[in-house]
């Protein structure tokens, strides 16, 4: 073994034992001093990328996530779509609804920065190849969801979350259904 690879060996077992700290690995972005359980759980809920969701505060201009009303009963409702006869896919003008299912007393469990939260409200889903007699969930794609976060009692907070892939403004709620 030459002089020059022994060398390239030792420093880089001297970079590797100089991570070491005394109960293991310290990770770069924290200082073993500022190594708190607390700060290091908030650290890990921060997203990596933007959140496939938006937060924002449900306000009555709004349609109500899951029912027409905050006194209905709330669930999971389903809003099943087709293109209409011209349009861009992104907008929402061109699509038309077919049907809608409302599971009341659902509730689905969505991922927002780390946290786990229990929602009501709409999913908006296109079948790309749909008749008017004919629509398949199997092929079909989420253009919407929209939902209310719920309480550790199962009421409604007046916190939604949001994600679209069309410019639908939150505010429309009735459109064309042929």
């Amino acid at each position: 073994m030459s002089a020059k690879s022994l060398f390239i060996i030792l420093s880089l077992l001297g970079l590797s034992f100089s991570c070491y700290s005394g109960d293991g690995l310290v990770d770069r972005t924290w200082g073993s001093s500022r190594l708190d359980t607390q700060s290091y759980r908030q650290a890990l809920r921060q997203p990596t990328a933007t959140s496939r969701y938006t937060l924002f505060n449900i306000t009555p201009d709004m349609p109500v996530p899951g029912g027409a009303s905050h006194s209905d009963p709330q669930g999971i409702r389903y809003i099943a779509m087709k293109y209409g006869p011209y349009g861009q896919p992104e907008h929402y003008k061109t699509y038309q609804i077919m049907f809608s299912h409302y599971s009341n007393s659902s509730t689905k469990k969505v991922r927002y920065l780390g946290e786990l939260y229990t929602v009501v409200g709409d999913i908006y889903l296109i079948d790309p190849f749909a008749t008017t007699n004919e629509w398949q969930r199997g092929r079909s794609q989420i253009v919407e969801e929209y939902y209310e976060i719920l309480d550790a009692h199962g009421n409604r907070t007046g916190k939604g979350l949001r994600f679209n892939n069309w410019d639908k403004p939150i505010h429309i709620t009735k459109w064309s259904s042929n």
